[in-house]
């Protein structure tokens, strides 16, 4: 049963059914007349019922299993709020990026925004609509990005963006249009609030023909 594992349940079922079946299927054809199958099918649809159960119960948990573990994963590279990866992976996947890129003698560069004025959005329209604030400006971030970019919450109202096999001259163009879709895209509450939403951005990066 634990050899089972390897393969689904259904699987795992038919192949019970198949050794509990065969020799009902054989003996009747005349293979191995003297075969005992009233006694072989008292022992084998018993136990073959019991497997077929224990293999469920063993494929239910092991997928549990599996399904925690990899939650688990995502929570901990994952921002929950805004859906980008947070601070610690950021770290760890800035770290190999730029190993990388040094490697293979590309550029890259790094974006911080921070959100402009967040703690009196916060104080003003409360808590529920400063997350909305964080998780709009994520998703500008999501859309306005190549794929081999990467984004992630650095910190509070703070995002970072790793830009691989980019020099910074051209990561100034891309922070200035996130930061001018950013303005020209109002967030308004459920309570037909307009909030004009501003952030700065610094950037720097690593030139690698030159070592700057």
């Amino acid at each position: 049963m634990f050899l089972g594992l390897a393969f689904s349940a259904y699987v795992n079922g038919i192949c019970f059914l198949l050794i509990a079946l065969l020799p009902n299927i054989l003996v009747p054809l005349g293979v191995s007349p003297d075969f005992e199958l009233v006694k072989y099918n008292a022992l084998i649809w018993p136990t073959c019922a019991m497997g077929i159960f224990i293999t469920l119960l063993l494929d239910q948990l092991y997928r549990r299993i599996f399904i925690y573990r990899r939650k688990v994963e995502t929570l901990a590279r994952v921002d929950d709020l805004t859906e980008v990866a947070n601070r610690r992976h950021f770290m760890e996947i800035s770290d190999r990026l730029l190993e990388t890129c040094r490697r293979q003698g590309t550029p890259v560069s790094m974006i911080m925004f921070d959100i402009d004025h967040f703690k009196p959005i916060n104080d003003t329209y409360g808590h529920p609509t400063g997350d909305t604030v964080l998780r709009h400006v994520a998703d500008i971030l999501k859309k306005s990005l190549r794929k081999s970019d990467f984004p992630a919450r650095y910190g509070g109202e703070e995002f970072a963006v790793i830009l691989p096999q980019t020099p910074p001259e051209h990561s100034f163009l891309v922070a200035e249009k996130i930061r001018r879709k950013v303005m020209a895209t109002p967030l308004t509450t459920p309570e037909g609030v307009m909030i004009q939403i501003r952030i700065s951005a610094g950037v720097t990066g690593v030139r690698a023909a030159t070592g700057e």
